[in-house]
């Protein structure tokens, strides 16, 4: 699956009439931030290179900074892959593309939001049409991890909510878990009490172990501290 497929979010960042910004931008941005945060230079300096259009990777900043530049003017051009923060250009770009019952019967993703999108880009790496299965038969491991993140990035936190899905809660506290540089001990804390203070129907992971288990099947990894 060709990577600027399932980023194509990073240059769709205006709103049709112009005014405002898209919600899968935001979501991306998000996605981004988080990632940039796992790397040694935000570790050890509490900044990350900024990729904004006027930036260009070449300016350091607070993840704040960033979301605003980005807001405001949007991603350097053509950085489909984060090169200045930490990824490769692979030699060649996988070809297989997820189920078409995922994207729907015309394989359309415009209405995927970031999150859903984020999932197929690891799906798009070892999943394939022939990997789907029939309703009588049993997925295997791989196939139902693929199904059980998918799920995670389409149900809602808890009934009535329209803003976050399981993923995007749990990708958005660690996000703030990683620019705080906070434990696990408060992270625990801060969860347990949104799950208290929230319906009980919430599907929010309820500790840093099981958001940390969710998240790693898709390539994001996370160092105890």
């Amino acid at each position: 699956m060709d990577v600027s497929a399932h980023r194509e979010w990073m240059y769709s960042r205006v709103l049709p009439d112009g005014v405002g910004l898209k919600n899968t931008f935001y979501e991306g941005v998000e996605i981004f931030i988080l990632h940039a945060c796992q790397l040694d230079q935000f570790k050890n300096e509490g900044t990350i290179r900024c990729p904004c259009l006027i930036c260009d990777c070449l300016n350091n900043e607070i993840p704040d900074e960033v979301r605003d530049h980005l807001y405001k003017k949007g991603f350097r051009t053509n950085y489909f892959y984060w090169t200045s923060h930490g990824e490769e250009i692979p030699a060649l770009v996988p070809l297989t593309q997820p189920p078409p019952s995922v994207f729907g019967q015309n394989g359309c993703r415009e209405n995927l939001t970031s999150y859903e999108q984020m999932v197929m880009d690891v799906a798009g790496l070892s999943f394939s049409p022939k990997d789907e299965q029939s309703m009588e038969e049993t997925p295997n491991q791989e196939t139902q991890a693929f199904y059980d993140l998918l799920a995670a990035s389409q149900s809602s936190l808890f009934e009535g909510c329209s803003s976050h899905s399981e993923l995007s809660a749990s990708l958005e506290l660690l996000t703030i878990k990683a620019e705080h540089n906070l434990c696990q001990e408060a992270y625990n804390k801060i969860v347990k009490f949104c799950r208290r203070t929230w319906p009980p129907d919430n599907c929010m992971p309820p500790n840093y172990y099981r958001t940390k288990k969710m998240v790693e099947r898709l390539g994001l990894n996370y160092e105890k501290n």
